[in-house]
């Protein structure tokens, strides 16, 4: 995954990942918030500086923008309905 590509996550960004209060989680995956609102990349794209190399990287980044270092992860929950 290191130097690969960053990965486009469904999160929404907000500078604090985690919040201490888990009842917002919930906003950070709000599906209908546009392509003005950030999204989370995640990993380490092989085309920019040591310090987003690693697969600890978060950044962000609009929907609408993309290129050769943009990937996509696919995640499936074991709770979704058949």
């Amino acid at each position: 995954m290191c130097g690969n590509v960053w990965e486009w996550t469904r999160s929404v960004y907000e500078a604090e990942p985690y919040p201490q209060d888990q009842t917002v989680w919930i906003t950070r995956e709000d599906l209908m918030a546009g392509t003005k609102k950030g999204r989370v990349l995640r990993g380490g794209s092989w085309n920019y500086d040591d310090d987003c190399l690693s697969c600890a990287f978060r950044g962000r980044d609009v929907p609408g923008n993309g290129g050769d270092s943009f990937g996509f992860r696919v995640v499936a929950s074991p709770f979704a309905s058949r």
